[in-house]
This record gives C-alpha cells, sequence and structure tokens, in this order.
C-alpha cells in the first residue's frame, strides 16, 4: 500500500530552490503555525533562536539569539568546545546524523537495561533544540535534492523538513541509501537494485543482482554504480549496465550493516577494504592498480581527500595511505586493535575537510582528535560514553556547519566546534555525502 500525503511547502526567499543564492531576504518566515526572525548565514536562513555565526564577504555577522552582530564580533571558541547537547533521545544516538537547511535529523531510541524506548527521528533546530520528532525505525537518514528526509528500514518514508509527511510505502530496505537524483534514492531490497521516486514513494527502476548481503550503493564517477556484496563486487553504468563483477574483493557480512567498506577517488577509482584485511584499488575498469595487507579488519570504511590519500578509522586509532597505497602516518596505535571478528565499517569514518585536515572519533574511549594532513595533532578532546557491554555500538560523526556532531551511547547527541573554514556542510551524513563516496570532492 502506497499513502501520499498532501506535501507541505512554505516560502522563504527561495529557501528551497537549489543552488540559489539567497539574498536580500525579508526578516521573517513561517513554518505554518509560528512566525519567527531570521538572520542570513550568506547562503541560507537560520533561526535568530538558533545562534550561528557567518563569515561572508557582505553582511555577513553572528546571531547570539537576541541580535545580529557583525563577524569580528564572533566569540572566540576552543577546538572541540561543546556548543549544545541535546539528552532527550531516550538511551542512544549511535545511528549518525544528516544535515540539510541548517537542521539535524537522526534516529535515538532502543534497548536499554532498564527497557526499551521506541525508535523516533529527530529533527533538531541549528542550536539542538527538537523541532519535531516521529517514531521510526533504526536506520540513516539522508537528505533528497529538494532537503526532504528519507528514510527506510521496514518502510520507506519520506518527510519535509518540518516534520510533515510526504509519502510512505510498505517497501522493505537491505541497505542504506544513496541520492542518484534529485528526488530519486538507490537501495537494495530483497536481491533488487531499486530506483525510488522520494516524491511518490513508488519504485521507478529495479533490476535483479546476485543474492547475497550488500552495503549501501555507491555512485562514482560518471553515474557508475558500486554494490559491494558477500558474494561479489559488481559495478553498473549510469543506465544500470553491467560493467563487471569481481569475486576477489568480496565484503564480510559485518561490514553491511554499518558504514559499509568503499571509497571513490578523484580519478572515478575505487578503494575497498575486503573481507581478507586487504586494502585495494581498483580502476573504473576493474583493474587492480594495488594491494596491502591491513593489520587489522577492525577498521572504518575508507575515505579519500582531494590528493587521493586514504584514511581509515580503527577502534582506537587512525592511519593514512597515500594514493598509492604507500603508509604515511598513524595516530595512536592505528588499526592495531581488532575484535574477534572482522568488524569493516564498525568504527566511524573520519571526517576530511577541503584543507586535508581530519576528524576522528575513537569509538573505544570516545577520544575526539584533529590533525592535520601530515598527521600532526591539532587537538583532542574525550568525552563521555564509549563501547560497553550495554552499548556495544556507539560513536558517530557528521559536519555541521563548523561544529562536528558526535552522537555516543549516553543518551546524547554533541555538538563541538571544529575550528573549520567551512560554514557548509560538506559531509554531511555517515558516507560524507548522499552518493556514499567517502569523498568530500563528490
Amino acid at each position: 500500500m502506497i499513502v501520499v500525503k498532501q506535501k507541505y511547502f512554505y516560502l522563504s526567499c527561495g529557501l528551497f530552490i537549489a543552488l540559489a543564492a539567497v539574498s536580500n531576504c525579508s526578516d521573517h518566515q513561517t513554518n505554518g503555525e509560528e512566525e519567527y526572525s531570521t538572520s542570513d548565514d550568506g547562503e541560507a536562513l537560520v533561526d535568530a533562536d538558533d545562534g550561528g555565526w557567518d563569515d561572508g564577504e557582505e553582511g555577513g555577522g553572528w546571531d547570539d539569539g537576541g541580535a545580529f552582530h557583525d563577524t569580528d564580533d564572533a566569540p572566540e571558541r576552543e577546538l572541540f568546545e561543546e556548543t549544545w547537547r541535546f539528552t532527550d533521545i531516550r538511551y542512544i544516538a549511535a545511528l549518525p546524523p544528516a544535515v540539510s537547511d541548517n537542521r539535524i535529523f537522526f534516529v535515538g531510541g532502543g534497548d536499554d537495561i532498564i527497557g526499551f524506548y521506541p525508535y523516533h527521528l529527530f529533527g533538531l533546530r541549528s542550536n539542538g533544540e527538537e523541532d519535531w520528532s516521529e517514531e521510526e525505525q533504526p536506520s540513516v537518514p539522508i537528505i533528497d535534492g529538494l532537503g526532504r528526509v528519507v528514510i527506510c528500514k521496514e518502510t520507506f518514508s519520506v518527510y519535509n523538513s518540518d516534520g510533515s509527511v510526504v509519502c510512505t510505502s510498505d517497501l522493505f530496505c537491505d541497505t542504506k541509501l544513496a541520492l542518484s537524483a534529485e528526488s530519486r534514492v538507490l537501495v537494495v531490497s530483497s536481491n533488487e537494485l531499486l530506483e525510488v521516486s522520494t516524491e511518490q514513494c513508488t519504485v521507478e527502476k529495479r533490476i535483479p543482482i546476485l543474492s547475497g548481503e550488500y552495503s549501501a550503493p555507491v555512485i562514482g564517477e560518471n553515474g557508475q554504480i558500486f554494490l559491494s556484496g558477500t558474494q561479489a563486487l559488481v559495478s553498473l553504468d549510469s543506465n544500470w549496465g553491467e560493467l563487471w563483477t569481481n569475486i576477489s574483493f568480496r565484503a564480510s557480512s559485518e561490514s553491511l550493516v554499518s558504514d559499509g567498506n568503499m571509497a571513490v577517488d578523484n580519478e572515478g577509482s575505487l578503494v575497498i577494504v575486503t573481507r581478507s584485511s586487504i586494502l585495494a584499488k581498483l580502476s573504473p575498469l576493474n583493474e587492480t592498480l594495488w594491494s596491502e595487507n591491513l593489520a587489522s579488519c577492525t577498521v572504518s570504511a575508507p575515505v579519500v581527500d582531494s590528493n587521493g590519500n586514504i584514511y581509515l578509522g580503527g577502534l582506537r586509532g587512525l592511519v593514512s595511505f597515500d594514493k598509492d597505497g604507500s603508509f604515511r602516518w598513524a595516530y595512536r596505535n592505528g588499526i592495531d586493535d581488532s575484535l574477534s571478528s572482522c568488524a569493516i565499517g564498525l568504527p566511524p569514518a573520519p571526517i576530511v575537510e577541503s584543507d586535508g585536515s581530519v576528524v576522528y572519533l575513537s569509538m573505544l574511549d570516545m577520544t575526539i582528535a584533529k590533525l592535520d594532513s601530515d598527521g600532526n595533532i591539532l587537538g583532542e578532546k574525550t568525552i563521555d560514553g564509549g563501547i560497553t557491554f550495554e552499548c556495544p555500538y556507539v560513536g558517530s560523526i557528521s559536519a555541521f556547519r563548523d561544529g562536528v556532531l558526535v552522537g555516543n551511547c549516553r543518551s546524547s547527541l554533541i555538538n563541538l566546534y571544529r575550528q573549520s573554514s567551512e560554514l557548509d556542510t560538506s559531509w554531511s551524513t555517515f558516507r560524507g555525502n548522499v552518493r556514499n563516496t567517502g569523498n568530500i570532492n563528490f
């Protein structure tokens, strides 16, 4: 059964016009229930209640919730200074948030030693205050090209950023989602690759694929699709014609329930961690360019910077390789820590900034660190929380304006100042972006 509800729109100086710069906007907007003041951050409107600051060339400033100030008056903050904490999660916030339109969306809830708390999809304002919540499924949301929140597990649901429902269907999803077009997402369901409309929640395209478990689809250069499964690694062209199948670089089933095991570099080549603890790079045509044995297979999904350097997070440390697979540096003890079984994608993937700096979170002791591109430590901080018997899956990080959102297993989502020159959110979801490439440039 498919249910389509009336879409809920509001006008705010072209807020939902894709790629349009916002300027000369009025100082009020409405969400259909209340009117509230806004300030202009140079790209999008921000709640005056939320606070925030802007480094735009003209009209920039920061908002302390009551007045708008010049940028020069913005408060100085230390690296990883806590700016807010959302605690009304009812136990866990280990699923990574997605962000759009100066809003934050994530799922919290789950089993506690005391009892079970229903999972909810939360929509937060940029100051960490709850805007809305709906009972949902334990899945990672993404944002489509129109700013809508898409989530799928046992059902497929699309929400506007204000929490109003766009559509729902009874589609079951085996993987996380990838955005293939402005209002289309890719997902694997029952050994089929599907393209689903985020306007009607209907399946627009489908093809059968090899049986097995799969990670979230990755969409690379020129629309090339990569599917990493327990039986094979499969690549399709932009029209879904099969390019090749590789049975040598199969995934472990453990990597498919978390962040996955692939990234795409600037040349369209695929970086992959296999079930046999091999880090490899494949050309778009399936040529193995190089492969290296890893000390552990308890690693994050790989991420890639602008120079093709590769980063893998471990349980307690971080390691970097260059684009040719040569070791560059390690933070703490690198990825030497391992669990008794392979757990690719279990540790949270690092965030890579446009300047080459890296933000990493240890899921063992919840230490967050920022390092420059050469591995020099710029700052560290230990956050309350960490892996325990009751909280086996903890830790997630996403970029949000000038902060980093940290989800832990102590009933909180925390925003820390990350000293970034980027006010946009280029690393906006669990694999860096809505195409799951693990690459800031895609």
